[in-house]
C-alpha cells in the first residue's frame, strides 16, 4: 500500500514482519521495520527527526499510545489519543 500527500510517499509492505518506506521530493528516505505498523512506523519517523522532519500523523503524537492486546489485534494499525480529563484547570 502507498499513501502520498505533498511529494511524500509511504509504502507499507506486510511479510511476517512490516515494512515501512517514506520517500518524498525533499526529504530523505526513512525504512522502518517493526512486529507492527506501529512499532515499524515509530523506527522511521525516528530517522526522519533526526534531520528535523516531523510526521504529521497520529502516531507521531506524544500523547498517543498503543496497547500491546491493541497491537497484536490490529497488527499497530489503531492506537489512543491519551488525554488529560476535562477539569476547570485543564482545557482540551
Amino acid at each position: 500500500m502507498a499513501v502520498g500527500g505533498l511529494g511524500v510517499v509511504v509504502e507499507v509492505v506486510e511479510t511476517p514482519r512490516v515494512e515501512v518506506s517514506i520517500t518524498g521530493d525533499q526529504t530523505p528516505r526513512a525504512d522502518g521495520e517493526g512486529d507492527d505498523l506501529f512499532d515499524a512506523l515509530a523506527t522511521a519517523r525516528r530517522q526522519l527527526e533526526a534531520d528535523d522532519i516531523m510526521l504529521v500523523c497520529n502516531s507521531a503524537r506524544k500523547d498517543v499510545y498503543s496497547s500491546q492486546m491493541l497491537r497484536q489485534a490490529m497488527s499497530g494499525r489503531q492506537a489512543y489519543v491519551l488525554s488529560l480529563p476535562r477539569t476547570a484547570g485543564h482545557r482540551p
